[in-house]
């Protein structure tokens, strides 16, 4: 999809709200000459599936309505399938998204997908009465007046730690869920002046599990940018931020060029190694590093390639509270080879007595990535890089013992700027890697009513 942030909740729970909220019945009525009169009411309206992108599909119940035609009575009921678009307005809460009302607009205006009624006789008297509700529709589309979200672009500060979830552009998109006979509406984003002009008003119905009512989806691009960029100098020692880069438009960090590594002076290794390679991506739902390592003393050198895969897990912490961490998938598949100088093989009997030192490096290699998901942990959950020396370089226990960190503040902050109908609340209940990072819950938990 492309967006930064994309906020999708099940239509089920909005058409609890709008149906909260609604009016009475509306009247409506027509009349064509001395002789055809429409009348009737109209029930309460809910988003239904059919809609795809920017339009969004709802269905109207028409109650107790009669065709009158000279001396002719026909009473009819049934129920209209209507297309319309929405829109974003500024107001001094936020930007809320509204039933979009430029009527002059074809896009923009009502238009009626289906009519579905039963006491009707003839194609005239059908389309008598698909003529009156569309003129109805068009002089009182205010009878759809609904406010579905209200975002507050400055909801976070600029200078905090979670100003990287700050919103800055805004869009929505549909999309039907036909295996579970609904659809999903979702709120779309780009961050920190981000242009997104140029990505689709679409959503994925797999943003939101069979099992959960909503989701937050933060991008790889965000989570690469501003979370594992800036732990990787921390990880891998002797790089900067900027010696990686983005690989194209593909949500995969590279290392530009080989750097030096900083080691201990007492790790026996003859110089210092050499980060050759490096790759970080999400890939499905893995966090996936290859690494690409070499030291050598002019005569040997021992190459080291590193392929370390994580998922991310919910688990509990120690006070029961739920918490995040990554869980390396089997063991780190590590490769080495050797190549020698040809000019200087006569010195080859040396290098036994550094050889072994090369653990060292397997020990970065491996660590470095377990050591990034821990950083990058502790940033998204403190906003804070909270690392020891001493945790930097024992990060490859952790292969086993996932670092757990509590996820509210995370939570917190991501759906801050994001209100459906007025209600900001979120539960959360899971968190895993689906090609973004996935928060997953149920959205307004407090309002049992709803």
């Amino acid at each position: 999809m492309g967006w930064d942030l994309v906020y999708a909740v099940e239509i089920g729970r909005i058409n609890a709200r709008i149906a909260a909220r609604q009016e009475e019945p509306r009247l409506f009525h027509a009349t064509y000459g001395d002789k055809v009169t429409v009348q009737g009411a109209l029930g309460a309206w809910k988003i239904v599936p059919g809609g795809s992108g920017h339009l969004v599909f709802l269905r109207v119940p028409i109650l107790d309505a009669l065709l009158r035609q000279g001396d002719h009575e026909q009473a009819f009921l049934g129920a209209a399938t209507l297309s319309f678009s929405l829109t974003y307005l500024e107001e001094a809460g936020g930007h809320t998204l509204r039933v979009r009302h430029d009527t002059n607009d074809k896009d923009a205006a009502f238009q009626i997908e289906k009519l579905e009624v039963s006491g009707l006789s003839g194609l005239m008297a059908r389309s008598i009465v698909e003529t009156a509700l569309q003129e109805w529709l068009a002089a009182h589309d205010d009878a759809f007046e609904h406010v579905f979200a209200t975002i507050q672009l400055e909801a976070l500060q600029s200078d905090s730690a979670h100003a990287w979830l700050k919103p800055t552009t805004v869009s929505y998109a549909y999309a039907d869920r036909p295996a579970r006979g609904d659809g999903v509406l979702a709120i779309l984003a780009m961050t920190n002046g981000r242009p997104g002009d140029h990505l689709a008003q679409q959503v994925m119905a797999s943003a939101i599990t069979d099992d959960q009512a909503a989701a937050m989806l933060i991008s790889p691009h965000l989570l690469l940018d501003w979370l594992i960029r800036p732990s990787l100098p921390l990880a891998y020692p002797g790089t900067k931020r900027e010696d990686f880069e983005f690989v194209g438009d593909f949500p995969m960090l590279q290392l530009q060029a080989p750097c030096k590594l900083t080691v201990d002076a007492d790790s026996k290794l003859p110089a210092a190694p050499t980060l050759e390679a490096l790759t970080i991506s999400f890939n499905g739902n893995e966090f996936v590093c290859v690494s690409e390592t070499s030291v050598s003393d002019g005569t040997i050198t021992e190459h080291r390639r590193c392929n370390s895969r994580q998922v991310l897990r919910m688990q509990t912490d120690a006070n029961g509270k739920p918490g995040i961490a990554f869980v390396q998938q089997g063991q780190p598949d590590v490769r080495s080879w050797t190549t020698v100088n040809p000019e200087a093989q006569a010195s080859t009997n040396k290098a036994a007595e550094w050889i072994m030192a090369v653990g060292t490096v397997v020990a970065i290699m491996v660590g470095g990535p377990i050591a990034v998901t821990i950083m990058v942990i502790s940033v998204v959950t403190s906003g804070l890089i909270k690392i020891s020396p001493v945790l930097a370089a024992l990060a490859h226990q952790y292969l086993s013992k996932p670092y757990v960190q509590n996820v509210d503040l995370l939570a917190l902050n991501a759906f801050r700027p994001f209100a459906w109908h007025g209600g900001a609340d979120f539960s959360l209940e899971s968190v895993d890697l689906a090609e973004s990072l996935r928060i997953s819950g149920s959205p307004w938990p407090s309002e049992t009513s709803v």
